[in-house]
């Protein structure tokens, strides 16, 4: 974040410690700060999004203009998510602009376009 911010990108980055009870009102005023959010999740669960993503969705659904929400489901199997994986995602969030390519990135998983 600090060196995509000298470089003069506006990007910010909200670290979930706590889970449970899921901290609704944060997040909806983090999306207010904003209209594109990428969510990485680190497991994938039943559904079509991961779990963070079905969470942050279902915190911010029916309330107001909801911020175009992509997610990255990433380090699967304790696989190492670097920076530069980081770095990546941050660009191709912020290169969505307003259309969004695909609500559901893979990374590091073969069979599935994954990088």
């Amino acid at each position: 974040v600090d060196k995509l911010r000298k470089e003069g990108k506006k990007v910010g980055l909200a670290r979930m410690r706590v889970y449970r009870p899921f901290p609704v009102e944060e997040i909806r005023k983090l999306a207010g700060m904003t209209n594109i959010i990428g969510i990485c999740d680190r497991s994938y669960t039943f559904g079509h999004w991961g779990p963070m993503a079905q969470e942050i969705r279902g915190a911010l659904y029916n309330h107001g203009d909801m911020p175009i929400l992509k997610n990255y489901i990433m380090g699967l199997g304790g696989k190492d998510i670097t920076p530069g994986i980081l770095e990546k995602v941050f660009e191709k969030t912020l290169a969505l602009k307003d259309d969004l390519d695909q609500e559901i990135e893979w990374i590091g998983v073969k069979g599935h376009g994954g990088w």
